[in-house]
């Protein structure tokens, strides 16, 4: 039997982690790399590198993004986390901030988006 930690358990790990590694090789709008942002102090953010493939990397480019095949890139994303400074960390921050709060459930038109490139090609 497999258990999981309550939802503020989980909120309070990725608020103190100070680096969130998002290597997908495949998915779709990794909610993890979303959370980890907004649980994140805004006086002192942690840094997230993210996996190229990862769809969330298109909307969050301020994040250091990383090809997960690529070991040696891997780690140099890693370490310019590490190097990085407060103020970059601040400033990058409040734009993946901006990107979620403008990307919701209710402003985000993926439905229309997609119906309208349908549109493009159909009829052929």
């Amino acid at each position: 039997m497999t258990s999981g930690f309550q939802r503020s358990t989980v909120i309070g790990f990725l608020s103190l982690a100070r680096v969130a590694l998002v290597t997908s090789l495949r998915d779709g709008m990794n909610l993890v790399a979303k959370e980890y942002i907004a649980a994140q102090p805004a006086d002192d953010p942690g840094m997230l590198v993210l996996s190229a493939p990862a769809d969330t990397a298109m909307e969050l480019v301020d994040a250091i993004i990383v090809n997960p095949c690529d070991i040696g890139g891997v780690a140099t994303g890693l370490a310019q986390v590490l190097a990085m400074s407060r103020e970059e960390r601040q400033a990058r921050w409040l734009r993946m901030m901006a990107v979620l709060c403008a990307v919701d459930i209710y402003h985000y038109h993926w439905v229309a988006d997609y119906l309208d490139a349908l549109r493009a090609v159909w009829p052929p």
